[in-house]
Formats: structure tokens, sequence, C-alpha cells
């Protein structure tokens, strides 16, 4: 797959991660 994901976290700390990534790793 060559799609991307969109990935976004909030953190506890309120704030905030976001980028267009190919591979999330958990």
């Amino acid at each position: 797959m060559a799609a991307t994901l969109k990935l976004e976290i909030v953190t506890p700390e309120a704030k905030i991660y976001s980028e267009d990534v190919d591979m999330v790793t958990l």
C-alpha cells in the first residue's frame, strides 16, 4: 500500500502531534 495515513495524537499535555505518515508502529 502506497497510501498514507493521517496520524493525530493528542497528549495529556494538550500538545498536538500531527503528520502524514506511511507507517505507524505501536
